[in-house]
């Protein structure tokens, strides 16, 4: 067993991720006696944004990870990270994404999947957006220059005006990869008011989560639903939208917690409202 599962089992562990919990939870008390009404999503942003800035690295974000099925740490250079995450996004492509179709990535991080995006897509059809630009300016330092001069990604932090200019551009097709994970029970409304505000009449959103039999926190930030949960709060929250009985997808991720996806498509009936504009984050 490598050192990254054994640290994986004990970081899993009843006792270790309880105490890990109340950590977490102990800092976002405080964080929102300073930051009164942010949400989650923003307190999360700023902890992983800390931690790269430490020189630590993570499995999904910033210039320091791992390669698969290696414990050691790497520096992520344009060659290495141009060979980051194919499978997940061969994946994707395989829900009926096709070159002309305009594409928003929702919570596209540090552009891991949003480089793939931009190399399939026409010029001009990617659109990533997140709640903070840290994680984007340290991703486009990963990517080639060339790539984003011939592809002009559209690049944006998350507030109402651009949830605005995203409907006016009348996406295709909206994926979400590994942030509802980070998105506590009581805020998935927000998650699915935003989507729902970006979405128009024939657009096609697939929204991939952590699927658990109960709702549950499985470490100090991250949690798995239930699909029927995850249906249910995408109803409650984003009424217009059309959403998918069943999953169309299941998986498993390193750590062997099941993956499944939630399909939504857009109506012509639709509030022309979005939500408020939360604080911005900054590297």
């Amino acid at each position: 067993m490598s050192i990254r599962r054994l640290f994986w089992n004990l970081a899993a562990s009843p006792p270790v991720r309880m105490i890990s919990i109340l950590h977490s939870e102990r800092q976002l008390r405080k964080w929102r006696r300073e930051h009164p009404g942010a949400p989650f999503a923003n307190f999360y942003a700023e902890r992983i944004a800390d931690k790269l800035r430490s020189g630590r690295g993570h499995t999904t974000l910033g210039a320091r990870g791992w390669l698969v099925g290696d414990d050691r740490p790497v520096e992520w250079n344009l060659d290495l990270f141009a060979r980051r995450a194919l499978k997940r996004w061969n994946e994707i492509v395989g829900f009926g994404l096709e070159p002309n179709m305009r594409c928003v990535d929702y919570g596209c991080g540090s552009l891991r999947l949003g480089q793939h995006a931009m190399r399939y897509l026409d010029a001009g059809n990617y659109w990533g957006i997140d709640v903070t630009d840290a994680f984007i300016k340290t991703g486009l330092e990963l990517v080639d220059p060339e790539l984003l001069a011939r592809k002009a990604p559209r690049l944006s932090t998350i507030n109402g005006q651009v949830l605005r200019d995203i409907r006016t551009w009348e996406p295709d097709f909206i994926f979400s990869n590994a942030v509802l994970q980070h998105v506590p029970p009581e805020e998935l409304s927000l998650f699915f008011e935003r989507l729902e505000a970006m979405m128009g009449p024939h657009t096609k959103a697939f929204i991939l989560y952590i699927a658990e039999e109960r709702v549950l926190r499985f470490d100090s930030l991250s949690w798995g639903y239930p699909a029927d949960f995850i249906r249910a709060a995408a109803r409650s929250a984003a009424p217009s939208l059309k959403i998918a009985e069943r999953n169309i997808y299941h998986g498993r991720r390193g750590d062997g917690r099941g993956r499944e996806v939630l399909v939504l498509e857009g109506s012509g009936v639709r509030s022309d409202s979005v939500p408020p504009a939360q604080a911005k984050l900054s590297a």
